[in-house]
């Protein structure tokens, strides 16, 4: 399936690289997109910040893994309430008992 590019435009967030997937679950392993990613970090220009926005399906921590320490990107996954999420010196804790900072959707 082809993969597509889209130039940016007055400065909004766009897709740099995307690729339409026949799968049967909405949950992907990460090593069926990572060379996707791989060419999508080649694009970047050094110094430029990516901010990586996913779906439900992509909340894996091997894929956290490799954005953070691999591509250095920050990420926004959408994730189910009832999943847990374990934050450093906070425990394990489900999105509902998150505290958002004011006016924001981003965890404290």
């Amino acid at each position: 399936m082809p993969d597509s590019q889209i130039d940016s435009v007055r400065g909004y967030a766009i897709p740099l690289i995307g690729r339409v997937l026949r799968h049967g679950s909405s949950s992907v392993r990460l090593e069926v997109y990572q060379l996707m990613l791989k060419r999508a970090a080649r694009l970047v220009p050094t110094g430029v910040s990516v901010q990586f926005l996913a779906d439900r399906g992509f909340a894996d921590t091997k894929l956290r893994h490799y954005l953070c320490e691999d591509l250095q990107w920050h990420f926004r996954i959408r994730v189910k309430s009832r999943v847990w999420i374990c934050r450093t010196h906070q425990g394990w804790k489900q999105p509902s008992n998150i505290a958002l900072r004011r006016q924001s959707r981003t965890l404290e």
